[in-house]
């Protein structure tokens, strides 16, 4: 399975998109702005990852990890709502608030029975 995110908003507190499968929008999404890809203050270079199912030490539960983020690690796709909630991972919502994403929680678990357990390909690009 390919699921694109499509990053269209950034600023110097944060980057939203959202993620795709196909022409479906799954979900919102909300990183970090880019700052060089430096760990824990960045979002993820653009690009392809594959997206492993495994179980989260720091959240305690099953969650998407993305493989071979280059200079990075342990870079998850999780519950959160504002930029606080993250050290350059993505954080997933129903709809958008204006640094913020709204129903996280709800958005994680749609897209986790969506996703079915099944390992992916992300496609991380930067919108029109």
């Amino acid at each position: 399975m390919n699921i694109a995110l499509i990053r269209d908003d950034q600023d110097a507190v944060r980057t939203l998109g959202a993620m795709f499968d196909g022409m479906e929008r799954l979900c919102e999404t909300l990183e970090l702005p880019w700052r060089d890809n430096q760990h824990d203050v960045s979002c993820i270079p653009e690009g392809t990852y594959e997206a492993n199912l495994w179980c989260s030490p720091k959240h305690k539960r099953k969650l998407y990890w993305l493989q071979d983020v280059p200079g990075r690690g342990a870079i998850e796709i999780h519950i959160g709502n504002f930029p606080k909630d993250t050290q350059g991972c993505i954080l997933v919502g129903l709809s958008r608030g204006t640094d913020s994403i709204i129903s996280s929680k709800a958005a994680f678990n749609k897209f986790m029975a969506r996703m079915g357990g099944q390992d992916f390909t992300l496609t991380v690009t930067r919108g029109v």
